[in-house]
């Protein structure tokens, strides 16, 4: 969560200008004290309500996310879903979002970060719309100013699919499963976080949607957000296609609702895991 206000004013005292910040000029600095410093200046900024200069959004589009972060301090769940996506990688999927059928339409990024993954799309114009999410309130805010057309929620993805506004309860209307005004999408495309899906809100759905896995669960999801034909662009863990017949059903449920149409094994990508990952593609059917 974002500071309280005491404590930013707190932060505020670290921070007077962007001429000041170290990162341009300490190299010393591991990537968990640049982030923890670009906190410290995004609180400042705001608490000033001051604006932010070209050179302030380069500047805080150098965070990073946690993971596999712990050996430089730092701490939390963030160590293992807060691998950011490098943006060649991005532009790369944009490339095969528009090979396999992508036009100039509605975009959903269910874990949008910092931004990267639809830079390509907004640096090109190729869009109607761009709908996200993202948790972390400070990549939260780093994506509002460096594409300030987007929609970005500061919320679970799973309250895309909870009746508003306390999110306990399943949307009951099966035809329209969301209350995103931008529903159904062209495509959905992002880098979802890994692991078991246990989270604030998970256990609101029922087994069925429930999924095991929260890399699944982001995938059957998303598919179910798109329009027939649609596209869904995954980076994630390479576990989904090498695991076999491990949790098949749920495999099977995503294939009830998608043609599986392509899938590429990515060399090492993020500089803090080693962890395989895949480009996954799928068309709703």
């Amino acid at each position: 969560m974002i500071d309280t206000q005491k404590n930013k004013k707190q932060k505020a005292k670290t921070v007077k200008t962007s001429k000041k910040l170290s990162v341009k000029s300490n190299n010393k600095m591991n990537k968990h004290e640049i982030n923890k410093e670009i906190e410290a200046f995004i609180d400042y900024k705001d608490f000033k309500e001051s604006k932010y200069s070209k050179a302030d959004i380069e500047y805080i589009q150098n965070y990073e996310g946690a993971g596999g972060k712990a050996s430089q301090g730092a701490k939390g769940r963030a160590l293992l879903d807060e691998f950011y996506t490098p943006v060649y990688i991005a532009e790369y999927m944009y490339k095969l979002a528009v090979k396999y059928g992508y036009k100039k339409g509605h975009i959903l990024e269910p874990s949008i970060a910092t931004g990267n993954i639809i830079k390509p799309f907004y640096d090109n114009k190729d869009f109607k719309s761009i709908t996200s999410f993202e948790i972390n309130p400070y990549t939260k805010r780093i994506a509002e100013l460096s594409y300030p057309k987007i929609e970005v929620f500061g919320e679970y993805f799973e309250t895309a699919f909870l009746e508003q506004p306390r999110y306990v309860s399943a949307i009951k209307n099966k035809k329209i499963p969301t209350w995103l005004k931008n529903y159904p999408f062209d495509l959905v495309i992002g880098n979802p976080p890994y692991g078991i899906h246990k989270n604030k809100y998970s256990a609101y759905f029922k087994a069925k949607d429930r999924f095991k896995q929260v890399e699944t669960f982001f995938m059957y999801k998303g598919i179910q957000l798109l329009k027939k034909g649609g596209l869904l662009v995954y980076i994630t863990s390479s576990n989904f296609m090498r695991t076999g017949l491990t949790n098949w059903s749920e495999k099977e449920l995503m294939g009830e609702i998608a043609e599986f149409v392509d899938a590429y094994r990515l060399p090492k990508v993020f500089s803090s895991s080693d962890v395989p990952t895949d480009i996954l593609i799928f068309r709703k059917k």
